[in-house]
């Protein structure tokens, strides 16, 4: 998360995610993020499981921070809404994967 700019035309001053994307089909969640951060941060990155490997990598790479951004995955959502097609409604399904 980040706190935009109070400058910024668009949500000035708000909380807003840092990093957001599309996984391509046959990638996995996780190697998304990893490719996000790089395009968007342009640094690497590593994604843990949860908050205890996340701990304890980033006992092991505290040092490297500078360089590598340290990724926790915290949850996957489906939320679904209903979309009218050709005078029909059709749910429809977005996935969002949530890391920190």
């Amino acid at each position: 998360m980040q706190k935009r700019a109070s400058h910024k035309r668009h949500n000035a001053n708000l909380l807003d995610k840092t990093i957001g994307g599309h996984i391509t089909n046959g990638d996995e969640p996780n190697y998304t993020m990893m490719v996000e951060a790089v395009q968007e941060l342009g640094v690497p990155s590593l994604v843990t499981k949860d908050y205890a490997e996340f701990i304890k990598t980033y006992g092991l790479l505290s040092a490297y921070l500078k360089s590598i951004a340290l990724i926790e995955y915290i949850d996957t959502q489906t939320f679904e809404f209903k979309k009218n097609f050709d005078d029909e409604m059709v749910v429809i399904s977005n996935r969002v994967h949530f890391y920190i």
